[in-house]
């Protein structure tokens, strides 16, 4: 089968640069992830009944990034503007040592936690445009 390797023999001549700049220009020809501005509810649940609700607000425009929760009974949140982390329980921003371990609101992990869900919804907005297409063909 030659299509792999003819694949391959492309990709290898794009310098990492190149390789995403024409994947973002296929996935998001409108540019809506780099200028837009987000809000995104997640609702779970868990095999033991409970469940717990995340709403995210980003703004990639400005690199902003928010998160709203609730972790056992306790309102959790987190700003992450400029990778400048301000982490909140119950409202409070002055958080003891255990408590930015226990809810990890240490910055490292907020920024962690930041970049994987911006990698997901980044992932999902392009399946998702990439399913459509399919079924348009």
């Amino acid at each position: 089968m030659m299509v792999p390797y003819v694949a391959l023999a492309l990709l290898s001549s794009l310098t990492a640069k190149e390789l995403l700049d024409r994947s973002i220009a296929y996935h998001d020809p409108e540019g809506r992830w780099g200028r837009g501005a987000f809000e995104i509810t997640e609702l779970a649940s868990r095999p033991d009944g409970t469940g717990h609700r995340n709403i995210l607000r980003l703004d990639n425009a400005r690199s902003w990034f928010e998160l709203d929760s609730s972790v056992n009974g306790r309102a959790l949140s987190f700003v992450v503007e400029n990778d400048m982390v301000v982490g909140r329980l119950d409202g409070n921003p002055n958080l003891s040592a255990d408590e930015l371990e226990r809810y990890r609101l240490k910055p490292a992990q907020v920024l962690s936690r930041r970049n994987r869900d911006l990698y997901r919804r980044k992932s999902r907005l392009s399946t998702s445009r990439y399913l459509r297409r399919r079924r348009r063909q």
